[in-house]
């Protein structure tokens, strides 16, 4: 009624303008009906930020004081609702007696998604066979969320791994031929599929990685994503997507150009054992060298820069001898004990986060491999990324099947599992400075990971019985059962409540 008045208002505003002309009057005096006292346009415009959409008119022009008509803010898969850019708080609304120009945006948070989102891989039906050589393939990323899919690109896939590159389920690695960002990370060409194999709940990586982006002093930390992988039209299980460990722009930032007169250099190292192991491809005095600590010959492979990258071999050789001279002094300073002799060598900031994140998963492997260390010009060396939890929490060795001998013997018991972190963590500063980090960090990532826990394994768990099915039948697992992927995941569900009140008690 209120609408219709004012529109009949503005007709009569108008034909009384019109006859006063035409009887000779002139203008209308300005106490009569004219187009300046009259309702004026009114522009609404309704947004949708990432993670949903508008339903309903989200452009609309009224008159001023007119009510706009309905709109919703209506979330994406694995996203929900939480506000309009003014405070609106409700998802549908209608603008009344309006009087001014609107211009609000829906905002929306990530909650998860209730359907993984697929990776397929075509190879032309190649096999896969080298952890060297990349497989020509097409590459594509299917999803509910828009901003996570990607159509199909060219690149190619191969191997990846140690001792995993023998089990039944392969892990991978895929390079594109260009540059693409997934999953809102930095665009890189190479990227990880991580087959968490040994691994029936398939969240140990999951859970490391989410609880390592709390710990922001370690170099970078690598994403998580779970993700189901199709391999020339064939199911492959569930897999974690993450970043490659390299030395690229949005991860650990190392590159440089060498130069003939280069006599600085940025470099990507990794204590890991296994160089001489499992068909690396790694060659002592040349991709990888030993130093002796924690009682024997210990390796250290060099990831970047690479001999490929510098002008000449004799400038690669001269940085390998600088490199391996500089890691004797950094080994010295450890040996030392001392606090300060360590902290003038390294960011020990980093590796306090690198410690704690290993204590609460008690990672095993990091006395011996996967353990990564990396430094730019003028800075010391630094610990991180956070990588290779699948055989954690207590789990007892490499036994060649999945893990079902788990047990809460080592909840208790809080050690450090590589000499880094021992040598660092037995001075009086040490412990201070991982007493501080557990206190302002870790006791609340924790608890806040524990709050989404029960949810999540929701999301994902017809994916992990998918992925027991598939696998159950191989030489490796025929107990791979969906009983045993849920005691895995009640299991690290109970191991991190009990891990927190240990740490809790030890620091």
């Amino acid at each position: 009624m209120l609408r219709s008045f004012r529109k009949n208002l503005t007709i009569l505003g108008a034909l009384a303008t019109t006859l006063f002309s035409l009887a000779g009057c002139g203008e209308m005096p300005s106490s009569s009906l004219s187009s300046a006292s009259l309702p004026q346009p009114v522009h609404l415009s309704y947004a949708a930020g990432e993670g949903g959409s508008i339903v309903g008119e989200a452009t609309q022009t009224i008159l001023e004081g007119e009510d706009g008509t309905e709109v919703v803010a209506t979330p994406f898969e694995g996203y929900e609702f939480t506000s309009w850019s003014d405070g609106f708080l409700s998802a549908s609304r209608i603008d009344e007696n309006v009087t001014e120009d609107l211009s609000v945006v829906a905002t929306f948070s990530f909650i998860g998604q209730t359907v993984l989102p697929i990776i397929r891989i075509h190879t032309d039906n190649v096999e896969i066979t080298s952890d060297i050589n990349y497989t020509p393939a097409s590459i594509s990323i299917e999803s509910l969320i828009a901003s996570q899919t990607l159509p199909s690109v060219s690149g190619g896939i191969r191997l990846r791994g140690h001792s995993t590159q023998v089990l039944p389920k392969k892990p991978y690695r895929i390079k594109f031929d260009k540059k693409q960002s997934l999953f809102g990370k930095t665009a890189a060409k190479s990227w990880v599929l991580l087959a968490d194999y040994f691994d029936p709940s398939k969240m140990h990586n999951y859970t490391a990685f989410t609880l390592g982006s709390r710990f922001d002093h370690t170099v970078y930390q690598p994403m998580a994503q779970h993700i189901e992988v199709y391999l020339n039209g064939m199911y492959q299980g569930l897999y974690l997507l993450t970043e490659q460990v390299d030395e690229k722009e949005g991860r650990a930032d190392l590159v440089q150009e060498i130069f003939p007169s280069t006599t600085d250099y940025n470099f990507l190292v990794a204590f890991d054992n296994w160089a001489s192991e499992w068909n690396s491809g790694e060659t002592l005095g040349e991709t990888y060298f030993n130093v002796e600590f924690a009682g024997s010959p210990q390796s250290i492979v060099i990831k970047y820069p690479e001999k490929t990258d510098f002008p000449n071999d004799v400038q690669y050789y001269a940085f390998f001898d600088w490199l391996k001279s500089y890691f004797e002094e950094v080994i010295d300073a450890f040996k030392s004990g001392i606090y300060d002799e360590i902290a003038g060598m390294v960011d020990v900031e980093s590796l306090t986060d690198m410690t704690l994140v290993d204590q609460i998963m008690n990672e095993n492997d990091h006395s011996f491999t996967s353990y990564y260390m990396s430094k730019r010009v003028g800075e010391k060396l630094k610990f991180g990324p956070t990588w290779d939890y699948d055989l954690s929490l207590g789990y007892d060795g490499w036994l060649g099947y999945p893990n079902n001998e788990y047990n809460l013997d080592q909840v208790n018991n809080i050690w450090f599992n590589n000499f880094f972190a021992g040598q660092f963590g037995n001075t009086n500063e040490g412990r201070n400075m991982l007493y501080n980090r557990w206190n302002e960090v870790g006791n609340d990532a924790i608890s806040d990971y524990l709050l989404t826990f029960d949810q999540y394994v929701s999301w994902i768990i017809d994916e992990v019985y998918a992925d027991a099915d598939a696998w159950k039948y191989s030489s490796y697992a025929l107990d791979y059962t969906h009983g045993l992927c849920a005691d895995n995941i009640a299991y690290l569900k109970e191991w991190l409540i009990q891990r927190q009140a240990a740490l809790n008690y030890h620091y």
